[in-house]
C-alpha cells in the first residue's frame, strides 16, 4: 500500500472536481446458482428492463451537480445497454470507465478516489470495505443470488435498497456524513473479514500452499 497513489493525485488524473465528493457505481454482471441457473444484471440489478435507462437518467439528474459520479459497469453487461448508458453518462458529465473485456482497467484507483460505493453483490465490495468507506447495496431481484456471492446477505454493512427512491434517500444520508454511515456495522464486518491485517498475508498463504502440497504427497 505504500505505493498507492494519493486521492488528490487521482482526482487530478480523472479530472474530477476537488470540491465535490465522489460516488462510484460498480455493479456485477450476474452469476449462476449451485445447480447452474444463470441470472444476468442489466444496468441496475433490480429494476425492470424498461426502467433501466430512465432510472439512470434520474440518478444523474439528481446528483451530477452535487457530486463527481463514476460509472463502472461490468464488462459482461449487455453491449446495447452499455452504449446507451455511456452516452447518457457523458451528457451529464459523469466519468465512464471503459469496460472493454480486452482492455480492462484496474478498479482499485476508483475505489481510492471515491467516497461512496453503490453496488449489489459484486466482489469489488470486499475490496472497498477494506478502505472503511460507506457502501449502499441494491438488492438484486433474483432471490438465489446469495448461493455463490462473495459476501453473505447478512454481512452487508450499509443501506439495502429495493426502490429508486430508497436509493436516493440512502445516498443523501451517506454523503451527508460518510464517516458515520453504518460505521459501527462496517467495523464489525471489517474486523471479521480482515482479521489478519498485519502485512504477513503473503507469507501465511505461501506456507498454507506448501503445507497442502506436502500433505497431498502422502
Amino acid at each position: 500500500l505504500s505505493k498507492t497513489p494519493s486521492k488528490t493525485f487521482l482526482i487530478n488524473k480523472f479530472h474530477l472536481d476537488p470540491d465535490k465528493k465522489t460516488i462510484l457505481y460498480a455493479p456485477t454482471w450476474g452469476g449462476s446458482t449451485d445447480d447452474g441457473q444463470q441470472w444476468t444484471s442489466l444496468f441496475w440489478p433490480r429494476w425492470s428492463e424498461t426502467n433501466q435507462i430512465p432510472y439512470l437518467r434520474a440518478f444523474l439528474e439528481n446528483y451530477h451537480h452535487k457530486f463527481n459520479l463514476i460509472i463502472k459497469l461490468h464488462h459482461y453487461c449487455p453491449p446495447a445497454l452499455k452504449l446507451e448508458a455511456q452516452s447518457l453518462c457523458l451528457n451529464y458529465g459523469a466519468t465512464w470507465v471503459d469496460n472493454d473485456p480486452y482492455n480492462l482497467s484496474d478498479p482499485f484507483n476508483y475505489l481510492i478516489v471515491s467516497d461512496l460505493l453503490i453496488s449489489d453483490v459484486s466482489g469489488i465490495i470486499l475490496e472497498y470495505l477494506y478502505l472503511d468507506k460507506p457502501v449502499i447495496f441494491i438488492e438484486p431481484s433474483f432471490s438465489r443470488v446469495w448461493e455463490n456471492s462473495s459476501l453473505p446477505s447478512s454481512m452487508r454493512p450499509g443501506g439495502i435498497v429495493l426502490t429508486i427512491d430508497q436509493l436516493f434517500s440512502e445516498i443523501n444520508s451517506a454523503m451527508s456524513s460518510p464517516s458515520q454511515y453504518y460505521s459501527y456495522d462496517r467495523k464489525l464486518i471489517i474486523d471479521s473479514i480482515f482479521k489478519y491485517n498485519d502485512t504477513n498475508s503473503t507469507s501465511r498463504a505461501a506456507k498454507a500452499i506448501i503445507k497442502c502440497y506436502q500433505e497431498s504427497l502422502f
